[in-house]
Order: structure tokens, then sequence, then C-alpha cells
């Protein structure tokens, strides 16, 4: 099972300064800049050590302009370059359906249909097609496509449920592993 969710989750990662007036330049750490729109503070570590209020967030992929109420200058935006930015969870606004990574690892992984759990969920990794769920089972490590065909569904208090195709998961002697 999960360990305790975290409080503060990385959404920003500031890039590098842009202009005289303190603003940063940043990308995103969630899949959509909708999630974030709300945020009013953000913190410079994860357990909201240092808090600093958004004055604005605009821009597009792959980079965001960052402003913040009290960093005005380019000087009291350069102590800010690659730092990873953290919001409060209850400020990030997901979809119905849509998990934070960080809950999910560490979820069993296990058949929907046979009940048997596969390994521990380890790492999501991104992909152009789709995601790809990183999984260490008892025989090494597993690479499972995320894919709704694959998916019967996620519950991030118990698991996560899926459909392999026959033989995904089995262990002989002309399988790959990837420890």
């Amino acid at each position: 099972m999960a360990e305790m969710k975290k409080q503060f989750l990385p959404v920003l990662l500031v890039h590098n300064t842009h202009g005289v007036h303190g603003e940063l330049k940043c990308s995103l750490l969630c899949d959509d800049v909708s999630a974030i729109k709300n945020v009013k503070t953000v913190y410079t570590a994860e357990n909201g050590a240092e808090a600093f209020s958004v004055r604005s967030l605009r821009g597009a992929k792959p980079f965001f302009l960052l402003s913040l109420v009290s960093i005005d200058t380019l000087q009291k935006a350069e102590p800010l370059k690659a730092k990873m930015l953290y919001a409060k969870r209850d400020d990030i606004q997901i979809p119905a359906g849509s998990y934070f990574i960080s809950d999910l690892i560490g979820l069993p992984v296990t058949d929907a249909k046979t009940k048997e759990t596969y390994g521990t969920l380890t790492e999501i990794l991104d992909n152009p097609a789709n995601q790809i769920y990183r999984i260490q089972t008892k025989h090494g490590v597993v690479l499972f496509p995320v894919v709704r065909e694959f998916i019967d569904h996620i519950d991030p208090n118990v698991g996560i449920f899926i459909k392999p195709i026959p033989g995904f998961f089995e262990k002989d002697d002309t399988s790959c592993d990837l420890t």
C-alpha cells in the first residue's frame, strides 16, 4: 500500500529568470496548466517552508512565465533559478478519474480477473504514445503499457487492477530481465 499522501506536490520547475521585473521562466510538472490555475501560493520546499504568493502565470507549453508578488526585481528572482516549486495538494485541481503519481507509486498491481498480485508500481514513465508502468515483480522489472484496454480500474487506497494479455507476466527462459 502507498505511504501517506504528500501535502505538497511539485507543480513547476524554474529554469531561468525573464526580464528585469522578476518573472520566472518555468516548465509545468503536471499534465495541464488548468490543474494549477487556482493556486495562489507556491513553495520552494515540499514541506512548505518558504511561501510565495502568485501574481500571475501565463504562457503555453513548454514554458510559462510566473510572477510572484514579493519578487519584483531580477536580483530577487535569481535565487529561485533551478528550484522546484510546490503547491498544496488541496489547491491542485485534477479531473475525476485522474490521480497524483505520488499516490500511485508503491501500490500493488493486481490482475482484475484472477486477483493475482504481480508486483508493486515503482515508477510511471512518460512515452509519446502512452505512459508506462514500471512494476517490480518477484522475477524482476516489467514495463506495462498504460492503455485503456489493459487497465481495469485504479483505487488509490487499494491498488491498480489490470487486464494483462496472457503470458505478459510469466517468467520463462526466453524472457528479458530488465534488472
